[in-house]
């Protein structure tokens, strides 16, 4: 009627479904009998079945009680052990007592006995799904057990692989009765406490066995588990490194899915702390026990110069270039320092290294180029053949550090290659860094200190001859920026050449951009600063126009197809003149704003004769008087000898213009108030002194000043009689001087009562 399937060694007998009886009928209803077993062996076998799920409940029974109180009354309500097994006895009975019945027929037995074994086969399958559930749950039951154990004695990565199995089990329960959502729910929390628990357990032991603190690295849980002390033999006869418990944190918390993310942080605590400090400067010593790493600084104390303490108003102006990196002392305390993560922490973990290291490399490249190869790179092109031998020391250093060393094999991971390769690049580029840093800082720590330029071996009449000036160090020095820059452009390579020319226009963009605005206040309320920054801009404009030598290089490259476009650099030339034009127009009209108010506030020039009005006219003159004879002592020195006379010129033309318009004006003039006015007008002539700008040259003020004459001849007049007036008008002296019949007419009648004498001197101007 059925078989007993033999279970594995050491544990009890399972009753499985393949393991259960077949049915006696074939397809045609024939009856067979083979394999059929009497009622004592059909008693026996469901005696078994008892026994077994007496023995399996058991166990489960210790589970539920350990883990839930109520997945007890779950399991039994669904599996309803107790009442499948009467129902058993009950129908064995009735078997055996219709079997043994005195008034049944053969025939009438063996249909009992068919129907019968038809029915205990239906059952007996119904219970094997509960053993298959018993055999399950006592399954996880031992799954759990040896959880337990593993952690307890450090073996994390199996106690992982065991948590694993377990949630494998669980997913493979069968879904057929109603308890199993409740069972599967109950297994399934106990499966995420423990998951979440070896979880934290694993960043615990992580953060404990890995230590990265300022310049050390201290590694712990390197011991071999127990019974692994001894090296092995691997297949191939290589040896087999015993297992330690750093080693299995390290593969059970790759399991987990959470040593990817911890790599990321031990990466970065790594570049912080260690790689940070020797990747940048060779003064470090590297320092390795057996399971510690010792970073130990041997740059010598630097006291802190009183200019540099932090809340000083001082500045360090021109700062001295970091000194030169040894990049050999770099590089080997960056193998040293990855030799030992690679032996110890990460020894038998070629994974994990290269996590670390693809996360780190790109950190340590970078450090390296910006501390170390960056300032290798000479500012002298003639040094550059010395960059060769860094070259190869760190292309030697990025083999053993990468594929050797951290397992890196990308192309993405020749950082260090490729800028050492393409060091014309990086030399322009250093060179533009350091050009526009230095016109930075001359703008910044401008004093406005100037020096005389001249050029006295150009002809006068020379097309681009510049005049005698004053420019500032700032000016002169930014032009020595250029020009040096385009004269190693003329030697460098198409690509270098290129760069330099931008790095050169840069610098002069710089200079008009930020000058004009962070001087702005001295600019305007300063004439010599605003002078001196005129002749700044329309000196750079000649140099422009006047390059120091020939640029086949950039001639060549920027005529290649492909090449870039060169702008030439005289298309700045209008740009800087007409700023140099509009910055000191802007200065002169202030100064005009200044003379202006002085004569404004002298209220004209009527009634000076009295004694409420002279001191205010007589002070107004002399203010004006002043403040043009100090702006010419102040500027005449500065200025180009032609800037300077039309500026003056300029300035003196609107006084003089404006008091022989004053003069003019006047209808009435008694006789004291023209001894008065002769008086004051006189000291106004003063301002001859402003156009002598050469010892023993005598001052050219009619050229430059049109209403000089005409000033003159109106103050004259003053003090002339009606005789002398005519004469003057007679022989052309006041036609001379710009003055018509009609104003010559006007001071006549302003300065002589009527008379007849006056009428006839009327007659005859004319």
């Amino acid at each position: 009627f059925g078989r007993l399937c033999p279970s594995a060694p050491g544990s009890a007998l399972f009753m499985s479904a393949s393991c259960l009886p077949r049915s006696v009928l074939h397809g045609d209803g024939q009856i067979d009998m083979e394999g059929a077993l009497v009622p004592a062996e059909i008693r026996r076998i469901i005696d078994l079945i008892d026994e077994e799920i007496s023995h399996n409940y058991t166990l489960v029974e210790e589970v539920i009680h350990a883990d839930h109180s109520g997945f007890k009354d779950t399991l039994v309500r669904t599996l309803q052990i107790e009442e499948k097994l009467a129902h058993m006895h009950g129908a064995v009975d009735d078997l055996d007592g219709q079997v043994h019945a005195p008034d049944t027929g053969v025939r009438a037995r063996m249909d009992i006995i068919i129907n019968a074994h038809r029915e205990l086969t239906t059952t007996i399958a119904n219970n094997s799904e509960i053993i298959d559930v018993l055999h399950r749950l006592q399954s996880i039951h031992a799954d759990v057990v040896l959880y337990d154990k593993l952690v307890q004695e450090g073996a994390y990565e199996h106690a992982t692989r065991n948590l694993q199995e377990v949630l494998a089990a669980v997913n493979a329960f069968p879904k057929h009765s109603e308890g199993d959502p409740r069972i599967l729910a109950v297994l399934r929390d106990q499966h995420r406490m423990r998951h979440k628990q070896l979880k934290a357990h694993m960043l615990q032991k992580f953060q404990e066995y890995v230590q990265v603190s300022s310049q050390h690295i201290s590694i712990h849980g390197v011991d071999p588990l127990p019974g692994t002390g001894k090296k092995g033999k691997r297949k191939g006869g290589t040896e087999e490194a015993p297992r330690t418990y750093l080693g299995e944190v390290f593969a059970s918390m790759e399991l987990l899915g959470i040593l990817e993310a911890q790599a990321d942080g031990l990466a970065e605590a790594l570049g912080r702390h260690v790689f940070g400090g020797i990747a940048t400067s060779p003064l470090w010593t590297i320092t390795t026990t057996d399971n510690h790493l010792s970073i130990t600084s041997t740059a010598p104390e630097v006291a802190t110069s009183p200019a540099a303490v932090p809340g000083s108003k001082r500045k360090v102006h021109d700062a001295p270039p970091p000194p030169p990196v040894d990049p050999s002392a770099v590089y080997r305390n960056l193998e040293a320092t990855v030799e030992f993560l690679r032996n110890v922490p990460f020894r038998g973990h070629p994974g994990l290294l290269r996590a670390v290291g693809a996360v780190l490399w790109p950190r340590i490249a970078g450090d390296v180029i910006r501390s170390v190869l960056s300032v290798a790179i000479p500012l002298d092109r003639a040094r550059l053949e010395d960059f060769k031998h860094v070259e190869a020391l760190t292309k030697a250093l990025e083999t053993r550090l990468g594929p050797h060393g951290l397992g890196l094999t990308g192309p993405e991971d020749k950082q260090l290659s490729k800028y050492v390769e393409d060091v014309d690049t990086h030399f322009a580029e250093k060179k533009r860094r350091v050009m526009l840093e230095r016109v930075r800082d001359l703008i910044f720590n401008a004093d406005h200190s100037t020096t005389v330029v001249s050029m006295p071996n150009q002809a006068p009449d020379h097309p681009f001859r510049f005049p005698t000036c004053a420019i500032t160090l700032l000016a002169r020095d930014l032009v020595g920026i250029v020009t040096g820059a385009l004269a190693e452009a003329a030697s460098s390579t198409p690509r270098g050449s290129l760069d330099l020319y931008e790095a050169a226009r840069s610098c002069l963009d710089l200079f008009r951009a930020l000058y004009p605005v962070h001087h702005s206040a001295r600019l305007a309320m300063v004439p010599v600063i605003a002078a001196a920054f005129h002749n700044d801009l329309m000196y750079i404009s000649h140099s422009l126009m006047t390059p120091p030598c020939p640029f086949p290089a950039l001639l060549t490259a920027s005529s290649a197809p492909s090449g870039p476009y060169l702008r030439p650099m005289a298309d700045l030339v209008p740009l800087f003149r007409r700023i140099a034009s509009e910055h000191w127009s802007s200065q002169c009209r202030k100064q005009a704003t200044v003379v202006k108010e002085h004569l404004d506030a002298m209220g004209g020039l009527t009634d000076t004769h009295l004694p409420n009005r002279t001191p205010a006219v007589e002070g107004g003159l002399k203010r004006v008087v002043h403040h043009i004879t100090h702006l010419g002592k102040v500027l005449v020195p500065v200025l180009p000898r032609g800037v300077y006379l039309t500026t003056m010129g300029a300035m003196v033309e609107d006084v003089a213009a404006r008091l022989t318009y004053m003069v003019l004006a006047l209808d009435n003039i008694s006789e004291d108030e023209s001894h008065q006015l002769y008086r004051l007008l006189h000291d106004v002539e003063k301002l001859a002194v402003v156009f002598k700008t050469e010892v023993g040259e005598e001052p050219h003020v009619r050229r430059w000043v049109p209403s000089w004459r005409k000033l003159l001849r109106v103050t004259a007049m003053m003090d002339m009689p009606l005789v002398g007036i005519v004469e003057h008008w007679t022989t052309g002296a006041l036609k001379e001087a710009a003055l018509t019949d009609q104003e010559v007419r006007g001071m006549v009648r302003a300065l002589f009562s009527d008379s007849p004498l006056r009428k006839q001197s009327l007659d005859q101007i004319r």
